[in-house]
């Protein structure tokens, strides 16, 4: 009896020995195939089997998961009509084994079919088969039937490792589509021009592009989570007129002109508001576009078709005014040459010849003004030119006590244009300086040049020019000098204007009452031509 147990225990260990050596060499890899495949083998060699196929439930129907006979490994086809057995329908209806030795039912004299069970329910049936009849034990049975719920459970185990690794490899491909929107997003997001912040609803700024850091000169982190009007405004609280008071009370978009402290831009802003999927408002999209440029044009029109206008009036008012003018200047030389020497009113003659004068200038300023410009441009040395100007004032700059300092940093001074045009802007200018400084002062005059352009600036230290009459100092027949008790017909800045405007230059007057100004010109350089237009 001893030995009889021992050797029962031996055998014992030897096949919980085996068992784990096949659980262990099935259960090893993670591919469902390979594990299958794994536990099919360990079968066939343990068990000493002609053949062992695994068929699994796929869709109601049966279909062989993999095989093998004498050949080794099979695969997924089917391989005879005895693979088909009605055994396998019997073993499916009634949900427990079969364990026979029969060779006249089939070309195997032994055949064990196991139904193998994944989470409770029937998945499919082990068949195993042997050409000898060699009948398969009851401890063979138990150990199969041990080894194939072991092989479900790993098999359940496999099937969610794969599950999760496609869920995985799902996220991951989400999770690069989602880096990648962003990433498209914020590059299109900061390739916009136009000046971009948003908003939440406290006005705190969550977001900004490229152009709004650059525009601002900040960085990134130094405009997050500051209030918009501090950063737009330069403001504490937020103007009385905000705009964003009146989008988050309608919800509507808004848009309207605003200065930026950038220089003297002027920006179109406007406002889109923002909701979550449930419709409540969660801040705006604040937008602002540069249209310095666009009102500088639509300026620039404005004042081309009021210039043309006033052009033709002028031009039809003095050809009117300079016959008569001429009849009375005639029949007054006749009447004082008519008059005897002991005529006590010479100078009531002297006032009418006077006033005669200057009615005079205003025709001729009036038909240069309305003159269609037609020069011949051709090759000209600024500097000769502006010299050349301040010959024909010298006289009037020395009585005055005017200094010219020059300050000519440009190289060589050529530009394309008219002589005579040029010269009467630049006199006018001197001219206009002279007047500014009836005490004495400084005239400067510099010049500079790149290839796109040649700027020339006249800089006197006289009275200045009121803020409010800026705008309106290149309009025809506006003139301060009615208010200083001089005489000026209001068209020479508008001629000088015409004359810059049709060598596709520009003009424009930088001035501070009480301490001077400065006209600047800016003439096309060597390689191109400027905007046209006056600021």
């Amino acid at each position: 009896m001893p030995y009889q147990e021992n050797k029962t225990k031996k055998g014992m260990i030897e096949a919980l020995a085996e068992l784990n050596e096949l659980l262990f060499s099935s259960g090893s890899s993670l591919n469902l195939q390979a594990e299958t495949d794994a536990f099919l083998s360990g079968l066939f060699d343990k068990f000493s089997c002609s053949r062992v196929s695994l068929h699994l439930l796929t869709g109601g129907e049966l279909v062989i998961a993999s095989s093998f006979g004498p050949g080794g490994k099979e695969g997924k086809q089917e391989a005879e009509p005895a693979l088909r057995s009605p055994l396998l329908d019997e073993v499916l209806s009634s949900g427990s084994p079969i364990n026979l030795c029969d060779r006249t039912l089939s070309a195997f004299a032994s055949q064990l079919l196991m139904p193998m069970r994944r989470q409770g329910e029937l998945a499919g049936v082990l068949w195993l088969a042997r050409i000898e009849p060699l009948p398969f034990t009851g401890r063979d049975v138990a150990l199969v039937q041990f080894l194939l719920e072991r092989f479900s459970i790993s098999l359940d185990r496999t099937l969610m490792y794969q599950e999760l690794e496609k869920k995985n490899q799902e996220l991951n491909t989400l999770n690069g589509m989602v880096i990648k929107a962003k990433a498209d997003w914020q590059n299109t997001f900061d390739s916009i021009q136009d000046m971009i912040c948003i908003l939440d609803t406290e006005l705190k700024i969550t977001r900004v592009n490229r152009a709004f850091s650059a525009r601002l000169e900040k960085s990134y982190d130094e405009l997050i989570g500051v209030s918009c009007h501090e950063i737009i405004h330069g403001t504490s609280e937020p103007p009385e007129a905000c705009p964003f008071a009146a989008v988050l009370e309608t919800g509507r978009p808004s848009t309207h002109e605003t200065e930026i402290p950038i220089g003297d831009s002027l920006f179109a802003a406007s406002l889109f508001p923002y909701c979550d999927s449930s419709g409540a408002m969660q801040g705006a999209v604040h937008i602002f576009r540069d249209i310095s440029d666009q009102k500088s044009l639509q300026d620039k029109l404005v004042q081309t078709e009021t210039m043309a206008a006033v052009g033709t009036l002028a031009a039809e008012i003095a050809h009117e005014i300079n016959n008569p003018l001429d009849y009375i200047n005639n029949y007054l030389y006749l009447l004082s040459e008519s008059l005897p020497a002991e005529f006590d009113k010479h100078e009531y003659l002297d006032k009418i010849e006077a006033g005669i004068d200057n009615l005079a200038t205003l025709t001729r300023d009036l038909l240069e003004f309305a003159r269609p410009q037609i020069d011949t441009f051709v090759p000209l040395d600024l500097h000769t030119v502006i010299d050349a100007s301040l010959e024909f004032s010298a006289k009037y700059l020395q009585e005055k006590q005017i200094r010219i300092q020059k300050e000519y940093q440009w190289s060589n001074g050529m530009v394309m244009g008219s002589e005579r045009m040029l010269q009467q802007v630049f006199l006018n200018l001197i001219l206009n300086a002279l007047d500014a400084m009836p005490e004495g002062g400084t005239l400067t005059i510099s010049t500079r040049a790149s290839k796109e352009t040649c700027v020339l600036e006249f800089t006197d230290t006289g009275s200045g020019i009121p803020e409010a009459n800026l705008p309106k100092l290149f309009e025809p027949f506006f003139t301060t000098k009615k208010t200083t008790g001089k005489r000026g017909s209001g068209l020479g800045l508008t001629i000088c204007y015409n004359i810059i405007n049709h060598h596709d230059g520009e003009i424009r007057v930088a001035s501070t009452e009480g301490a001077g100004s400065t006209f600047t010109l800016v003439l096309p350089g060597p390689a191109g031509r400027v905007k046209k237009g006056v600021h």
